[in-house]
């Protein structure tokens, strides 16, 4: 199993220049979906960076956090009680080269 984030998210550069500006509360299902992603963009401090970089930063550390939230899934520690070998890995997609990026972020049991 791969979680894959992909450069030049706009999802991703959304959250942010969100970041930049203080939490708000909106009714926006689109917004509540990307709430947390600009909750790790503040957490990352990504203001003190530029777009680019900023975005790229948060691309990769979203993939992180993902792989992270996979692991601790029910279906996941199931699996892994039972035997079954399911990796999880971590890669970023380059949109300009069409190659995958591997992090060096894999669990298995």
């Amino acid at each position: 199993m791969a979680v894959v984030g992909h450069t030049n998210c706009g999802g991703a550069a959304a959250c942010v220049e969100a970041a930049k500006a203080p939490p708000q509360e909106a009714n926006i299902p689109l917004f509540r979906w990307l709430t947390p992603l600009a909750n790790l963009a503040r957490s990352l401090e990504v203001d003190s960076l530029g777009q680019e970089e900023a975005v790229s930063l948060l691309v990769k550390e979203n993939v992180r956090q993902q792989v992270r939230n996979l692991v601790g899934t029910e279906t996941i520690t199931k699996a892994w009680a039972r035997g079954d070998h399911v990796q999880i890995h971590g890669w970023v997609y380059e949109l300009s080269t069409g190659n995958l990026s591997d992090l060096g972020i894999s669990e298995a049991p």
